[in-house]
């Protein structure tokens, strides 16, 4: 009967260790991720080019300074053209500035373009956008 008590005990405890290693692995990421400000700014951007996004009237055109974000995507060696992208299906800003990190921002306008040029996020609202004229010339 105690080698049966010892063994539960051990085993026990060999979870318990587990669990805390699994949880301090997870806090130290969390911490890692919180001190390279990754996250911070991809929630600022995307709520930054939401309200943007919902604040302008059709037709209208902003031109946001994304140069630290590009920074920040080179250093992650991140491809510079994913970092801005918008989920017109469910209306979402998406902004990603590493591989498997992304932060996503709800929107209400339903016609809106993002394109980037150089360190400039070109942002338009509504159906007669600078974009559909410029795709149009193109053609």
């Amino acid at each position: 009967m105690n080698k049966k008590a010892a063994d539960t005990t051990v085993i026990e405890n060999t979870i318990f260790i587990v669990l805390n290693i699994v949880f301090f692995a997870i806090m130290l990421i969390f911490v890692y991720n919180s001190g390279s400000n990754i996250l911070v700014k991809e929630q600022s951007y995307a709520k930054e080019i939401a309200l943007i996004i919902d604040n302008c009237k059709p037709g209208m055109s902003v031109l946001l300074n994304i140069n630290d974000l590009i920074e920040t995507a080179k250093k992650n060696n991140f491809p510079v053209e994913n970092i801005v992208k918008l989920d017109k299906k469910n209306n979402r800003v998406l902004v990603s500035l590493r591989q498997n990190s992304v932060f996503g921002f709800q929107y209400f306008s339903k016609d809106a373009e993002v394109k980037l040029n150089n360190n400039w996020l070109l942002i338009e609202v509504g159906k007669s956008s600078l974009l559909e004229k410029e795709t149009s010339e193109r053609k």
